[in-house]
Formats: C-alpha cells, sequence, structure tokens
C-alpha cells in the first residue's frame, strides 16, 4: 500500500474516530469500485427525502477519498446548504456511475495490506475485526458494505461518491453566487 493511500486511511480515521474497520473497508470499496454498486439499490424518493434532511454540520461539502483526489464524497447537507440543485448532484452521480473506471484488484491488495497494518499497531482495530470481515469475505467474496452503526449514530452521513471533475463546475458557480 503506498505511503499516500496510509496517510488517507490514518486521516479517515481521525477524522472520524467513531468509525469501525468496516467504515475502512467502505472507503477502499468506494475508492476501488467507485458508485456503482449504490446504483443497484438507488431510490430517487427516497434520495430527495434525504437530501432534505441530510445534516449540514460537521461535514463540508465534498472529501476527498481517493489519494489522488479524483474521488470525492458529496455530502447532501452541506450542498444543500450552499444552493445545489439535488437533481444536478444525481445527474453528476449518474455520470460517475457511467465513467468512472473500477479497479476491484485494488480492494484485494489494500485488504491484505490492512492487516499487516492492524498486526504492526498501525491502526487502532482489533485483528478480531479483521478476522471476522476477512472470513465473510472468504466466503462471499469483496461486497459492499454499510457505515457501521457506531459511524452512522455518530455522523449521519448522507453522500454520494463523485469524480470531482465533475462535481467542481458546480461548486465553482455555487461559490461565485455568494
Amino acid at each position: 500500500m503506498s505511503p499516500q493511500m496510509i496517510a488517507l486511511i490514518k486521516s479517515h480515521i481521525k477524522r472520524y474516530p467513531e468509525a469501525e474497520l468496516v467504515d475502512i473497508y467502505k472507503l477502499l470499496y468506494q475508492i476501488a469500485n467507485g458508485p456503482k454498486h449504490y446504483a443497484v439499490v438507488f431510490d430517487a424518493d427516497q434520495y430527495f427525502q434525504e437530501w432534505a434532511s441530510a445534516p449540514a454540520e460537521n461535514f463540508p461539502p465534498t472529501e476527498a477519498i481517493s489519494a489522488d483526489g479524483q474521488l470525492v464524497r458529496t455530502h447532501w447537507g452541506p450542498l444543500r446548504e450552499m444552493g445545489m440543485d439535488p437533481n444536478a448532484l444525481m445527474e453528476i452521480f449518474w455520470q460517475t456511475v457511467f465513467h468512472y473506471q473500477p479497479h476491484p484488484e485494488y480492494l484485494i491488495h489494500w485488504w491484505r495490506n490492512l492487516k499487516d497494518l492492524i498486526i504492526r499497531g498501525e491502526l487502532p482495530f482489533p485483528l478480531s475485526q479483521y478476522d471476522e470481515l476477512d472470513a465473510e469475505f472468504q466466503q462471499w467474496g469483496f461486497m459492499p458494505k454499510h457505515h457501521s452503526e457506531s459511524f452512522v449514530r455518530a455522523y449521519n452521513p448522507h453522500y454520494f461518491v463523485v469524480l470531482k471533475s465533475l462535481i467542481e463546475p458546480f461548486l465553482e458557480r455555487l461559490r461565485n453566487k455568494s
């Protein structure tokens, strides 16, 4: 695992101290695979309901989740407060679904490296959490996972994963309006 990826993971843990190992796995899954897994279960009615009530505090409008900064989580609450059109954000999500090139082979490599980081004490997770998830992956494969209950309770996340290049022009216009 590159030093940039290790730094990204550690930064994520620092930003979200209630994160569990499954939340770090989710981060790595999103980087490797983009948002395609969410497109399968996406419900527009639910999105608009959650958009209206997503918390605006505790999150920046976007948060880089890849070491190169090209993939970001777009947090709905702060974007709503900035005046973002939820339909435009939904279109950016769909464009990302169609244009992001997944690299699932990266996830396998990163997952194995996480174990080494845990064993060396560089990440604050018990090895038993890793072994439990790893047994599940050995049986079912690397599948999308939800955030942990502690993460949801602490942060109430509502976001899309999108390509930064697609959201930036919208953010620039919103910033210029204010």
